[in-house]
């Protein structure tokens, strides 16, 4: 696959920060509960869009790496907060 190096819109500025660029609404696919308030209050005007959450079928074999048992250790005492996802 051959690498494109030449900008495809030369009359415009080429970006120097991709993650801060944004128009004039910021739109963050993040659940506004797990969001640090402090954080929030320095974000220019936003709305936060809340889980990607998917109605799709996974193939068979992700399916069965996700179903799989881990033995990554289960926290008993976490839970979303009520106004996320």
């Amino acid at each position: 696959m051959e690498c494109r190096t030449e900008n495809p819109c030369p009359q415009l500025e080429p970006a120097t920060d991709a993650f801060a660029e944004h128009g004039d609404l910021l739109l963050l696919s993040y659940p506004e509960g797990l969001h640090d308030p402090a954080r929030t209050a320095l974000l220019p005007p936003h709305a936060f869009l809340g889980c990607a959450v998917r109605d799709e079928l996974l193939p068979d074999d992700i399916a069965v790496w996700v179903s799989a048992p881990s033995d990554m250790p289960e926290s008993a005492n976490w839970s979303w907060p009520s106004n996320s996802c």
